[in-house]
Protein backbone atom coordinates (compact mmCIF):
# COMPACT_ATOMS: atom_id res chain seq x y z
CA UNK A 1 0.00 0.00 0.00
CA UNK A 2 1.04 3.23 -0.71
CA UNK A 3 2.05 6.53 1.64
CA UNK A 4 -0.63 9.26 2.49
CA UNK A 5 1.82 12.39 1.92
CA UNK A 6 0.85 16.19 2.07
CA UNK A 7 2.47 17.62 -1.41
CA UNK A 8 2.12 21.73 -1.06
CA UNK A 9 3.81 24.61 -2.61
CA UNK A 10 4.47 27.07 -0.08
CA UNK A 11 6.46 30.55 0.59
CA UNK A 12 9.43 30.80 2.64
CA UNK A 13 7.79 32.29 5.08
CA UNK A 14 5.04 29.06 5.23
CA UNK A 15 2.12 30.60 3.42
CA UNK A 16 0.36 28.06 0.63
CA UNK A 17 -2.05 31.22 -0.78
CA UNK A 18 -1.38 34.99 -0.31
CA UNK A 19 -4.38 36.89 1.27
CA UNK A 20 -8.22 37.06 0.35
CA UNK A 21 -7.90 34.12 -1.67
CA UNK A 22 -11.30 32.70 -3.29
CA UNK A 23 -12.93 32.38 -6.63
CA UNK A 24 -11.74 35.44 -8.42
CA UNK A 25 -7.95 35.08 -6.55
CA UNK A 26 -7.58 31.57 -6.86
CA UNK A 27 -4.42 32.02 -5.08
CA UNK A 28 -4.96 35.07 -3.63
CA UNK A 29 -3.48 38.35 -3.91
CA UNK A 30 -0.04 39.56 -3.45
CA UNK A 31 1.28 37.29 -6.25
CA UNK A 32 -0.15 34.29 -4.76
CA UNK A 33 -0.56 33.08 -8.26
CA UNK A 34 3.46 33.20 -8.61
CA UNK A 35 4.16 30.27 -5.93
CA UNK A 36 3.00 27.76 -8.51
CA UNK A 37 5.33 29.12 -11.01
CA UNK A 38 8.05 26.51 -10.72
CA UNK A 39 5.04 24.21 -11.77
CA UNK A 40 4.22 25.87 -15.37
CA UNK A 41 6.97 28.63 -16.61
CA UNK A 42 9.83 25.91 -16.93
CA UNK A 43 11.65 25.24 -20.53
CA UNK A 44 11.00 21.63 -20.02
CA UNK A 45 7.59 20.04 -21.29
CA UNK A 46 6.22 17.15 -19.08
CA UNK A 47 6.49 14.22 -21.25
CA UNK A 48 3.40 12.91 -18.96
CA UNK A 49 1.21 15.84 -19.01
CA UNK A 50 2.31 19.06 -21.16
CA UNK A 51 0.58 21.17 -18.75
CA UNK A 52 3.12 21.26 -16.37
CA UNK A 53 6.33 22.85 -17.77
CA UNK A 54 9.23 22.79 -15.29
CA UNK A 55 12.43 23.46 -15.00
CA UNK A 56 14.98 20.17 -15.54
CA UNK A 57 15.87 20.10 -12.12
CA UNK A 58 11.79 19.61 -10.89
CA UNK A 59 11.30 17.05 -13.76
CA UNK A 60 11.57 13.95 -11.39
CA UNK A 61 9.40 15.37 -8.58
CA UNK A 62 6.19 16.01 -11.59
CA UNK A 63 7.22 12.59 -13.46
CA UNK A 64 6.94 10.29 -9.64
CA UNK A 65 3.43 12.64 -8.53
CA UNK A 66 1.93 11.74 -12.13
CA UNK A 67 3.33 8.08 -11.34
CA UNK A 68 3.01 7.21 -8.07
CA UNK A 69 -0.56 9.18 -7.38
CA UNK A 70 -3.29 6.80 -7.02
CA UNK A 71 -5.72 9.25 -5.09
CA UNK A 72 -6.11 13.01 -3.68
CA UNK A 73 -7.84 14.62 -0.70
CA UNK A 74 -8.91 18.13 -0.85
CA UNK A 75 -11.30 20.51 1.57
CA UNK A 76 -14.54 21.82 -0.50
CA UNK A 77 -12.94 25.33 -0.37
CA UNK A 78 -10.43 24.30 -2.85
CA UNK A 79 -12.74 22.24 -5.18
CA UNK A 80 -15.19 25.63 -5.85
CA UNK A 81 -12.17 27.61 -6.03
CA UNK A 82 -11.26 25.00 -9.06
CA UNK A 83 -14.32 25.25 -10.76
CA UNK A 84 -13.82 21.33 -9.91
CA UNK A 85 -10.93 21.33 -11.77
CA UNK A 86 -13.83 21.06 -14.85
CA UNK A 87 -14.19 17.50 -14.02
CA UNK A 88 -10.68 16.64 -15.47
CA UNK A 89 -7.55 17.14 -12.69
CA UNK A 90 -4.41 17.97 -14.38
CA UNK A 91 -2.64 14.44 -12.77
CA UNK A 92 -5.65 12.34 -14.69
CA UNK A 93 -7.71 9.49 -13.86
CA UNK A 94 -7.49 9.72 -10.30
CA UNK A 95 -9.92 9.16 -7.76
CA UNK A 96 -10.19 12.65 -5.59
CA UNK A 97 -11.63 13.33 -2.34
CA UNK A 98 -13.60 16.36 -1.31
CA UNK A 99 -14.12 16.93 2.52
CA UNK A 100 -17.93 18.23 2.86
CA UNK A 101 -20.98 18.41 4.08
CA UNK A 102 -23.07 19.41 1.10
CA UNK A 103 -22.40 17.66 -1.92
CA UNK A 104 -22.52 19.68 -4.95
CA UNK A 105 -25.64 19.09 -7.06
CA UNK A 106 -23.88 19.04 -9.99
CA UNK A 107 -20.34 17.60 -11.05
CA UNK A 108 -18.54 18.63 -14.06
CA UNK A 109 -17.83 15.41 -16.55
CA UNK A 110 -14.45 14.52 -16.86
CA UNK A 111 -10.96 12.02 -16.22
CA UNK A 112 -11.60 12.33 -12.36
CA UNK A 113 -13.44 10.40 -10.36
CA UNK A 114 -15.05 12.23 -7.20
CA UNK A 115 -16.35 11.51 -4.20
CA UNK A 116 -17.58 13.46 -1.70
CA UNK A 117 -17.01 12.37 2.11
CA UNK A 118 -19.63 14.32 4.79
CA UNK A 119 -18.21 12.04 7.53
CA UNK A 120 -14.35 13.60 8.42
CA UNK A 121 -10.80 13.17 7.43
CA UNK A 122 -10.04 9.26 9.12
CA UNK A 123 -12.90 8.20 6.63
CA UNK A 124 -12.10 10.04 3.67
CA UNK A 125 -8.08 8.71 3.74
CA UNK A 126 -9.33 5.66 4.32
CA UNK A 127 -11.45 5.44 1.11
CA UNK A 128 -8.54 6.69 -0.60
CA UNK A 129 -6.03 4.43 0.16
CA UNK A 130 -8.35 1.43 -0.90
CA UNK A 131 -9.30 3.62 -4.14
CA UNK A 132 -4.85 4.09 -4.53
CA UNK A 133 -4.30 0.58 -3.97
CA UNK A 134 -0.43 0.70 -4.09
CA UNK A 135 -0.14 3.99 -5.03
CA UNK A 136 0.28 6.98 -2.77
CA UNK A 137 -2.61 8.88 -1.62
CA UNK A 138 -2.12 13.11 -1.65
CA UNK A 139 -3.76 15.84 0.37
CA UNK A 140 -3.93 19.42 -0.87
CA UNK A 141 -5.52 22.44 0.04
CA UNK A 142 -4.87 23.83 3.94
CA UNK A 143 -7.30 23.02 5.86
CA UNK A 144 -7.49 19.44 4.70
CA UNK A 145 -3.64 19.52 5.33
CA UNK A 146 -4.28 20.36 9.04
CA UNK A 147 -7.18 18.01 9.40
CA UNK A 148 -4.81 14.60 8.27
CA UNK A 149 -1.97 15.99 10.60
CA UNK A 150 -4.51 16.56 13.72
CA UNK A 151 -5.42 13.18 12.81
CA UNK A 152 -2.03 11.30 12.61
CA UNK A 153 -2.92 10.14 9.57
CA UNK A 154 0.37 11.43 7.20
CA UNK A 155 3.11 9.73 6.71
CA UNK A 156 5.01 12.04 4.52
CA UNK A 157 5.32 15.40 3.85
CA UNK A 158 6.09 16.92 0.97
CA UNK A 159 6.64 20.60 0.44
CA UNK A 160 7.99 22.65 -2.46
CA UNK A 161 9.46 26.17 -0.67
CA UNK A 162 9.02 28.92 -3.85
CA UNK A 163 11.47 31.72 -3.86
CA UNK A 164 8.49 33.78 -2.79
CA UNK A 165 7.78 35.76 0.92
CA UNK A 166 4.54 36.43 1.56
CA UNK A 167 4.36 38.33 4.52
CA UNK A 168 0.26 37.30 4.62
CA UNK A 169 -2.08 34.48 3.62
CA UNK A 170 -3.13 31.25 4.73
CA UNK A 171 -0.67 29.47 6.75
CA UNK A 172 -0.16 25.54 6.12
CA UNK A 173 0.80 24.98 9.86
CA UNK A 174 -0.70 27.44 11.52
CA UNK A 175 -3.06 25.01 13.77
CA UNK A 176 -1.79 21.71 13.38
CA UNK A 177 1.96 22.78 13.85
CA UNK A 178 2.10 21.34 17.61
CA UNK A 179 0.47 18.13 16.48
CA UNK A 180 3.68 16.27 15.29
CA UNK A 181 7.11 17.30 15.56
CA UNK A 182 10.11 14.69 14.78
CA UNK A 183 10.85 14.62 10.77
CA UNK A 184 13.20 12.97 9.14
CA UNK A 185 14.15 14.27 5.69
CA UNK A 186 14.21 12.16 2.98
CA UNK A 187 15.44 14.33 0.24
CA UNK A 188 16.04 18.05 -0.82
CA UNK A 189 16.25 18.84 -4.93
CA UNK A 190 17.08 22.16 -5.48
CA UNK A 191 16.03 23.80 -8.25
CA UNK A 192 16.21 27.51 -9.53
CA UNK A 193 12.80 28.89 -8.52
CA UNK A 194 11.92 26.47 -6.34
CA UNK A 195 13.89 23.68 -3.27
CA UNK A 196 11.55 19.81 -2.85
CA UNK A 197 11.85 19.01 0.55
CA UNK A 198 10.97 15.29 1.39
CA UNK A 199 10.49 14.37 5.13
CA UNK A 200 8.74 11.50 6.86
CA UNK A 201 7.07 12.06 10.06
CA UNK A 202 8.35 10.34 12.85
Amino acid sequence: MGKVIIDMTMSIDGFVTGPEDGRKNGLGKRDGVHLHDWLFNGPSVNRHNPFFKTRAASLPVVNRMIKDTGAMIFGRRTYDITNGWMGSHPIPNLHIFILTHHPPKKVPVGNSDFVFVGDGIKSAVTQAKKAAGKKDVLIQGASACQQALQGGLVDELLLHIANRVMGKGVLLFETAGAYFGGLKRISCIVAPDVTHLRYKIL
